[in-house]
């Protein structure tokens, strides 16, 4: 709800294709201008866009072939992030939200434990995962190995700057799942056990986006909005009120004519 259709946070997904390019030497490779203006667009909005420094290190370090495209982006990533220093200050730059919510709160539901330690856990896993079929050397050359070190990264700097917020799980989520999605591809198992893998991965993403929106409440469990309205139309029925107060979250209500929620 606090990213999409919010142009304020496009930077998290434009951020996220950013890594995603970065982490791909072959991306690097064929998609010169636009990974270089993609750098710069996402660089100039987002302090995030340092952390691309992670996988591009990693494959500058690797595969000589793809060096001099990865050092490129790197040092552009760099000069943007020291522009953002000097424009409104180192503290301003590391210190993040001053309003952040650090720790877990009482009835925090599935949605947000999911958001703040899923991606964290998902990388670990990859990396572990990855480490024990791969020799080290090749790491560094693996597709889903970088994307997973680079989620990692950004769920612990994201936690660090913005606490625990749905916008800040944006962009490690959707990094952290790409890479899962194609480990489990590249598992040494037949197609069949993979599609059905794959099926229940993805069932499993969606259980907290569905929670999220059965809840309705903004940082706690609490009534359905549908139980909210059902509430409002008994109350107008019974009470005869011209007004009706619908609760949106434990310190927000709405006031609504009871001619308007008989009619809807």
């Amino acid at each position: 709800e606090s990213s999409i259709g919010n142009v304020g946070n496009v930077k998290w997904p434009l951020l996220a294709s950013v890594i995603v390019i970065c982490s791909s030497g072959l991306a690097i490779r064929h998609f010169r201008v636009t990974s270089l203006g993609l750098m710069l667009i996402a660089g100039l909005t987002n302090p995030l866009t340092v952390l691309c420094l992670v996988p591009l290190t990693a494959l500058s370090c690797r595969v000589r072939s793809k060096a001099s495209h990865a050092l490129l982006l790197g040092g552009i990533c760099l000069s943007i992030f020291l522009i953002q220093v000097i424009k409104v200050g180192g503290s301003a730059v590391l210190s993040g939200q001053s309003t952040r919510v650090a720790r877990p709160w009482e009835g925090m539901g599935i949605f947000w434990w999911s958001g703040w330690v899923g991606p964290i856990v998902i990388s670990l896993a990859i990396i572990t995962t990855l480490s024990s079929t791969s020799r080290p050397l090749n790491l560094l050359n693996r597709f889903e190995f970088l994307l997973a070190a680079a989620a990692f990264v950004t769920a612990v700097a994201s936690y660090l700057m913005g606490g625990i917020g749905d916008r800040y799980f944006v962009l490690p989520t959707t990094i952290s799942l790409i890479a899962l999605i194609l480990t489990i591809r590249g598992l040494v198992i037949s197609e069949r056990v993979k599609r059905i893998v794959l099926v229940f991965t993805l069932i499993g993403i969606f259980v907290p986006t569905v929670k999220w929106f059965d809840t309705g409440w903004y940082m706690t469990g609490g009534p359905t909005w549908n139980s909210e309205v059902k509430r409002a139309n008994e109350s107008c029925i019974t009470q005869s009120s011209s007004v009706v107060e619908l609760f949106l979250s434990p310190n927000g209500s709405v006031e609504l004519d009871c001619q308007y929620v008989l009619r809807g």
